[in-house]
This record gives structure tokens, C-alpha cells and sequence, in this order.
């Protein structure tokens, strides 16, 4: 039982431990229409997003601080480029996992909303591996 156990152990110290990759992303310049200005060009406050595999190990888009996600990914790995492509209701964001720069639209409800009440903007950023 002893020798059972010593293998048992050996193995399992042995396995590497993964930790979860995930990215945090900080828009530098955020730039746009805005709806209240009569769709004037305007600069925004950037966002803060946080990107991470969910429980199914799909790519998620997360807004700083916030539980649900905004985006969901897709995995584009090649030999050519290593990015993720990631779409929600309201807008999307690409993401060079080589470069750790980002390139995000938000387009809101301005396309199915009469009233018009939503900005439009696209913002760049850089992001970090954690």
C-alpha cells in the first residue's frame, strides 16, 4: 500500500501546475460620436478589460469589475497570427496575443434604437499576460 501511495504522490508533484491565462487590457485612447453632442467627434474615458477562459475554455471579454462578460472569443491560432476575435451585442474587440495590443468598437444600440440614444466609439490599447 505504501508503494501505491509513493507513486501516486511522485506523479502527481511531478505534473506541472497551469495556472489560468488571462489578459488585462487598458484602453490608451478611446475616440468617437457622441449622441448628446449631436454625434460631434469626441474623445471617451477608456476602458478596462479583462479577458479570460471561462469554465468551457472559451475566451470571454470582460469589462473591469464586472461579472458578466461583454464579448465572447474566438481563437484565431496560426502559423500567420495568434489573435482573438471577440463579438458581443454591442460591439467587439481583436486582440494580438503576440503584440498584446487591441483594437475594440462599441457601437451600442445606436443601430436598432429610433431614439439614437447611444455613442459610437473605437478605442486602442495594450494589454498584459497574466
Amino acid at each position: 500500500m505504501k508503494i501505491i501511495i509513493t507513486i501516486i504522490f511522485s506523479y502527481l508533484i511531478s505534473i506541472p501546475a497551469f495556472a489560468e491565462e488571462s489578459y488585462s487590457c487598458i484602453g490608451i485612447k478611446t475616440v468617437g460620436f457622441n449622441v448628446e453632442r449631436k454625434f460631434n467627434i469626441t474623445k471617451f474615458t477608456p476602458h478596462k478589460w479583462i479577458i479570460k477562459r471561462s469554465n468551457n475554455n472559451s475566451w470571454n471579454v470582460y469589462e473591469h469589475d464586472k461579472s458578466h462578460p461583454e464579448m465572447f472569443c474566438d481563437d484565431l491560432n496560426s502559423d500567420v497570427f495568434d489573435k482573438l476575435k471577440c463579438d458581443g451585442l454591442y460591439g467587439n474587440l481583436v486582440m494580438s496575443k503576440t503584440t498584446l495590443r487591441f483594437v475594440s468598437s462599441m457601437y451600442g444600440q445606436y443601430i436598432d434604437d429610433d431614439l439614437n440614444t447611444e455613442n459610437i466609439a473605437i478605442e486602442i490599447g495594450e494589454c498584459s499576460k497574466h
